[in-house]
């Protein structure tokens, strides 16, 4: 066992406590971790679980059927459990709801046109082999072994892709052009790409296993270019029956669109208040446009320098944790400690956090892409290191990893879904403008900012996937419908942020429908959750407390997020 067994008081209230423990789901939860981990062994070492590091998930037609039926094999047994107490119920709603959404999700096909620009299996490769060690032997051995089965997952991949063609699943052309130019940069112009890099120094046995990796992500470029993208259809959304099961996969929890496109815009008038105010304590009598300017050319909040730029996350992030260690939350010593990385080139835009390993060996990790930047500017970024590292994503995903097997395998690891972690982590960036750990208007502006890029992805999603107008009341974008060119004009006026970055949103915001509302939607219920608590409680009620009793539920939907404090 590793550290995540060691018991210590913080603050948790678990199933342990409430109901007692129901071995029928424990033993389930775990059966169902064990046969995922042996047949998804790409995603286990993102979920930090222990798996066969020496492999890749057979992501063939066969390979996904074989996930399905697991699926379905334990859904069956799930429904069949007989619960006697509310906790229990919770835990089997919360099961039932993630293997639902999964087998709807199979059936509707999706699978056969898994291209993307961020969570496909292109992807999924290339972090699987930025999150693997290579210092022991058997580290090496295990990495080595891992990138000679590219060449067949590349097979794989295709064969997945060409069935879908068969049967007119195919994703759009953007999508297609887009994991095109990553898998060149992955491969690398002259042979020494992303491997090249993992594997510098390595012996000549090796350099050629990376060399047939590279040969084979050229291989899956070519293939996209000269076979896939002839039979590529243009239109982009996805629309609304897909985006409707897209929303339950990333929260949990079925939000009727019309209504959510109507609370976003009112969302985002609130935000753009409060950022016309900051802006006038800044810069008084300047249009908000005009400032963001002013803060991006002001020397005072620049960082030139990668290495710099990374040092100042760190530090940022080690600040965070000093602060709120005892005074806001009660965080184990096993999770105080987040590493600030680089990511490799070939990926997104966005800043992406990487959890724990199971017994804590591997730590917590936030990785920034520079995309070939070397001058950062400072005030729109300490938000997104907040989000990313502490009180966010780390603090959650940390002290679930920690929590161990004091939760079940799905409220561990299996449960997770992006409204409860990205809600999570957008609710920690407004509470630390609640704490006052903001220093100055400027920073507090770029917290602003992010709020109002949240809350205009609300919109823009829908809208690009449903084909809904834009209401009265924003100027040359009113009743105006969504198309990929008029959303990143519109998200680059309203939240100041670059053209580059929003070009890539909206080309995530496309390719994986719903995604990006879940983080608005899910901060939503986190903020209901907490609003209902304080009623229920009164005087009695404690922040801290709340905190630490919601994020010790584990991983669950928002809808027994938000039934969890109802009552």
């Amino acid at each position: 066992m590793g550290v995540a067994s060691n018991v210590d008081p913080i603050g948790f209230r678990g199933f342990e406590e409430v109901g007692g423990v129901n071995l029928e789901i424990v033993g389930l939860a775990e059966h169902h971790l064990e046969r995922l981990t042996e047949l998804d062994p790409t995603g286990s070492t993102a979920r930090g679980t222990d798996g066969d590091e020496a492999r890749l998930t057979d992501v063939s037609p066969d390979g996904i059927s074989e996930l399905d039926r697991l699926n379905r094999e334990t859904l069956s047994k799930v429904t069949s459990i007989v619960v006697g107490n509310p906790t229990d119920k919770m835990l089997i709603d919360s099961m039932s709801e993630r293997l639902n959404s999964q087998i709807e999700l199979f059936e509707s096909g999706v699978w056969m046109r898994d291209l993307n620009i961020l969570f496909s299996p292109l992807q999924s490769m290339r972090l699987a082999f930025d999150l693997m060690a290579k210092t022991t032997e058997e580290e090496k051995f295990n990495f080595i072994k891992r990138v000679q089965s590219v060449p067949a997952l590349i097979g794989q991949m295709i064969s997945t892709l060409e069935l879908g063609k068969s049967k007119g699943e195919l994703a759009s052309r953007r999508q297609a052009v887009e994991c095109m130019r990553q898998a060149r940069a992955l491969a690398g112009d002259t042979g020494y790409g992303f491997f090249g890099r993992l594997m510098a120094g390595s012996s000549p046995s090796a350099n050629a296993v990376q060399a047939d990796a590279a040969k084979a992500l050229q291989r899956f470029a070519n293939y996209l270019e000269d076979e896939y993208l002839p039979s590529a259809p243009d239109r982009d959304g996805a629309g609304g029956a897909e985006w409707k099961l897209r929303c339950r996969q990333f929260n949990g929890m079925e939000f009727d669109p019309e209504d959510t496109y109507e609370w976003g815009w009112e969302e985002l008038r609130l935000v753009q208040k409060e950022m016309d105010q900051i802006a006038a304590e800044i810069s008084p009598g300047t249009p908000l446009q005009e400032v963001f300017r002013q803060l991006d050319n002001d020397e005072k909040l620049k960082i030139t320098g990668e290495a710099e730029f990374l040092g100042w996350n760190q530090s940022v992030i080690d600040r965070a944790m000093a602060v709120l260690v005892q005074s806001h939350f009660d965080i184990p010593e096993a999770v105080q400690r987040c590493e600030a990385m680089l990511a490799p080139p070939g990926g997104a835009a966005a800043m992406y956090y990487t959890r724990p390993s199971s017994d804590l060996s591997r730590p917590g990790r936030t990785w920034y892409p520079t995309r070939g930047r070397s001058n950062f500017s400072l005030w729109n970024e300490m938000t997104v290191v907040y989000h990313e590292s502490v009180p966010g994503h780390h603090l959650q995903l940390g002290l679930i990893t920690y929590l161990g097997n004091r939760l079940n395998a799905f409220q561990r690891v299996l449960g997770q879904t992006s409204g409860l972690s990205e809600g999570w982590a957008l609710y920690a960036e407004s509470l630390m403008d609640e704490l006052g750990l903001f220093p100055g208007p400027a920073f507090r502006l770029g917290m602003f900012s992010s709020q109002a890029f949240r809350s205009a992805r609300v919109v823009v999603d829908i809208g690009l996937h449903h084909g809904y107008e834009i209401p009265d009341g924003w100027g040359r974008f009113s009743g105006e419908r969504w198309t990929p060119d008029l959303a990143v004009d519109f998200m680059v006026e309203v939240t100041g942020l670059s053209r580059e970055f929003m070009s890539s949103e909206i080309d995530r915001y496309l390719g994986v429908p719903a995604q990006a509302t879940s983080y608005k939607l899910g901060h939503r219920v986190w903020r209901e959750a907490r609003f209902a608590a304080e009623r229920s409680k009164g005087s009695a009620f404690d922040l801290k407390s709340f905190h630490m009793e919601a994020l010790g539920l584990g991983f669950v939907g928002l809808d027994q997020l938000r039934s969890a404090f109802e009552g």
